[in-house]
């Protein structure tokens, strides 16, 4: 049997802890961010510290920090995904060191996130300000709010961002769903049909059309989806550089037949 003694045993016991949480950490990180920006991490120790509330990036160079200092918005939005994931008490503010000193000032996710929404614009179509104003980009109340919220990636269809409701709706934790394509709840020509008209008319409202929402009996392993009739609003806007659908989901009634 493996025993622990003084001090020293008791320090590298908090150590492999901490190291162990750092790990995983950088793992649920991983799941929200481009490879470019994996790769940039890879050199960068992240930690979280939960009396600061802030997870810190501590890079090796000055070159390096900057470089994730580049990458702020992007990552401040995937600080969203790991409070979900690891269910934290707490939106962590983004902190980068070098060297284990400061940086930059702490940087607030929500703050970076909805400027970077906020004052972005449609490659094809300038989308204005009051326009976007009307979107109300406070993600944390979006998280809240009752009804299924989704922003959506148009060129790969990948899930940016979904609300809590969205989540239980499908069953579904953030993981599992955020960073993923969403094509698999869409029939191939209601999908083609919804892109079509956005990028027509830029917005749809009360817009009516079927689709399916992710679903499994308790205890069982298999995932099965339930089709649904929706009428959700529709806005086309571009989200951290990427053009993207934003969804709320007005209404959902389920069509009683099951597909597997």
């Amino acid at each position: 049997m493996l025993g622990f003694h003084g001090e020293n045993s008791e320090s590298s016991l908090e150590k492999t802890f901490q190291n162990s949480s750092d790990s995983l950490l950088f793992k649920v990180l991983c799941q929200f961010v481009s490879c470019e920006i994996q790769e940039s991490l890879t050199s960068t120790r992240i930690g979280l510290d939960s009396d600061a509330k802030t997870i810190q990036f501590d890079c090796p160079s000055k070159a390096g920090a900057a470089r994730l200092l580049r990458m702020s918005n992007s990552i401040a939005f995937a600080i969203y995904g790991v409070k979900e994931t690891l269910k934290l008490g707490f939106l962590p503010k983004l902190e980068i060191l070098c060297n284990g000193q400061p940086f930059i000032p702490r940087l607030s996710p929500e703050k970076l996130v909805s400027d970077n929404f906020m004052s972005s614009s449609n490659v094809n179509h300038s989308i204005s300000s009051a326009e976007l104003a009307d979107l109300d980009l406070d993600l944390n109340e979006l998280y809240r709010d009752r009804d299924p919220v989704y922003i959506t990636q148009m060129f790969d269809q990948k899930v940016l961002f979904a609300n809590q409701s969205a989540l239980q709706s499908n069953n579904r934790a953030a993981g599992e769903m955020v960073g993923k394509e969403i094509t698999a709840l869409w029939d191939d020509d209601v999908l083609s049909q919804l892109i079509g008209r956005l990028e027509r008319d830029r917005q749809l409202w009360q817009y009516s059309y079927p689709g399916y929402r992710w679903s499994r009996d308790p205890n069982s392993r298999i995932w099965r989806r339930d089709r649904y009739m929706f009428v959700a609003n529709y806005k086309l806007v571009e989200f951290l550089g990427s053009i993207c659908r934003f969804c709320v989901i007005t209404s959902a009634e389920k069509i009683q037949t099951p597909v597997f």
